[in-house]
């Protein structure tokens, strides 16, 4: 999480530069990944027993369904509440917030 949170203020700062509205849509990406990273987190760690795996496995799946949910609900405000955007830099801080952790596992996890 530390490392979405500083990979979105590097991208709003770089934007705010060139324009606010540019800086205001990477930061609305980049705080939809965090709040949904923050959530399955919660949903998934806070009362883990490893003792369970059906459970376990139970949980993953409400989690995920959860996590679209919420990101259904977070980009249906954003887009709803909020304009003027630049729909493809959201989305690109967005995806990348998401993709971050495919390139930082190590080759040898992979």
């Amino acid at each position: 999480m530390l490392i979405q949170s500083l990979l979105t203020l590097s991208f709003v700062l770089f934007f705010a530069l060139i324009d606010f509205n540019q800086a205001k849509s990477a930061f609305l990406g980049g705080f939809v990944a965090i709040i949904v990273t923050v959530y399955t987190f919660l949903k998934m760690f806070c009362q883990y027993d490893a003792t369970k795996p059906h459970l376990l496995l139970a949980r993953f799946y409400a989690t995920e369904i959860g996590r679209m949910g919420l990101v259904l609900a977070l980009f249906a405000l954003i887009f709803t509440f909020l304009k003027p955007l630049n729909i493809v830099i959201l989305l690109s801080v967005f995806l990348l917030n998401h993709l971050l952790p495919v390139f930082l596992v190590p080759n040898s996890m992979r």
